[in-house]
């Protein structure tokens, strides 16, 4: 008898478990949907390069900048709030087209909200998945970021489809957005009080300062240079005469999609050898990798594709890796430090769009392929900082 609801109860708290993740799984796929609509609109719409990098910039200052107070009103009982209305904000980038083009105020707004959406969204999301196993946290938090990887990946293909087919009405695209809060109200946790913050952040990451801050700098330098990526992958690939496809969603699908494929192996040897060296050996990759695509000379769509597949795998393994050693760091406060960790870091990474965007604009004398190559030197400064980061089995926790 004892051993039937035994199994009961397990298969119960599976279900719940499985029922979160998918809930969790389909927030970020829509939430990140949402993130990759602006680069590719600033192309379709023609906006000025240097006022678009602007744009997100300063929108990914403002937002990015309240994720980690997001992450510690999750902690503090607000996480299934953080969840819903991230979603929702997020959207509001489905109605650009409906603004004038020459409106870059209200343009910005949007994004802005956009990023808030995401903002409030990533720390609990990461900081929920986390907490839903004690072991394999590595694997977990690839689980969930490969949802976002995903939504990214197709979110330039499913606006630009929608878009030239209903003539620029996107706003039906925001059903998705609605439909999803109204999963995460349903199924998510209600909030992080489990975790009885006994201390506060600061209190708490005494003996860990060091290696947090040399963390800090490693997904600053890697956020940036992803940011860069997908900002000017369009423009690189124009410049390069690749094909229509390509520019307008498909290679930047390919190469989110090969970060994709990438997470799992990296969560996998991260569990088994450790986040420290992974994040190694994915930095020293992306250093070659970076500079093949910019200067490789072909419009084939084959060649190109598997550079960026190749590319964007090398790419992500900071984004899971990364969390996984903060939240080893701090496992009393993962949604406070997944907001550190992605917020802050990622307000600091948003210049990479500004610069950018003047290094390639030629009448600066840039081009985006040189911009590309410039960026290089924050991928040996991300490796020097990791290089200098404890083992995580060194770790007093």
């Amino acid at each position: 008898m004892n051993q039937a609801v035994s199994i009961r109860h397990n298969f119960i708290a599976r279900h719940k478990t499985t029922s979160i993740m998918f809930a969790l799984w389909l927030g970020h796929f829509t939430i990140d949907s949402f993130s990759g609509i602006w680069p590719i609109y600033k192309t379709i719409a023609n906006l000025d390069l240097v006022k678009a990098g602007l744009i997100a910039t300063v929108a990914g200052f403002v937002g990015n900048s309240l994720q980690i107070v997001f992450g510690y009103l999750g902690d503090k009982g607000l996480n299934r709030i953080m969840l819903s209305f991230g979603v929702l904000f997020a959207g509001s980038i489905v109605f650009v087209p409906y603004v004038d083009n020459s409106n870059y105020l209200l343009l910005g707004i949007l994004v802005m909200l956009t990023f808030l959406g995401s903002s409030a969204y990533h720390p609990s999301g990461t900081g929920t998945a986390s907490t839903l196993t004690i072991s394999n946290t590595g694997k977990i938090t690839a689980l969930f970021l490969s949802g976002g990887f995903i939504g990214f990946a197709f979110s330039q293909l499913m606006f630009t489809k929608i878009y030239t087919e209903t003539g620029g009405k996107t706003a039906v695209m925001y059903i998705a957005a609605v439909v999803v809060a109204v999963l995460l109200l349903v199924l998510a946790p209600s909030s992080g009080k489990k975790n009885s913050l006994q201390d506060g952040f600061w209190q708490a990451s005494t003996g860990v300062r060091k290696p947090l801050t040399f963390l800090y700098i490693v997904m600053i330098c890697a956020s940036g240079v992803n940011m860069l990526q997908v900002f000017l992958l369009p423009d690189i690939l124009q410049a390069k005469s690749a094909s229509t496809w390509m520019i307008y969603g498909g290679g930047h699908m390919l190469m989110v999609m090969g970060g994709c494929i990438g997470l799992l192996p990296a969560g996998y040897l991260a569990d088994k050898y450790g986040p420290r060296q992974v994040m190694m050996g994915g930095l020293f990759l992306v250093g070659i990798a970076m500079p093949t695509v910019a200067l490789a000379q072909t419009s084939e769509t084959i060649p190109l594709a598997i550079l960026l597949i190749l590319l964007g795998a090398c790419s992500s393994t900071c984004n899971v890796v990364g969390l996984t050693y903060g939240n080893r760091l701090m496992p009393k406060h993962t949604r406070t430090v997944s907001g550190l960790l992605m917020g802050t870091a990622w307000c600091i990474a948003g210049i990479s769009t500004s610069i950018g965007g003047w290094l390639a604009d030629p009448a600066y004398g840039g081009s985006p392929e040189s911009a590309l190559l410039w960026f290089n030197f924050a991928v040996g400064c991300a490796f020097l900082f990791c290089f200098l980061m404890p083992r995580a089995s060194t770790l007093n926790r």
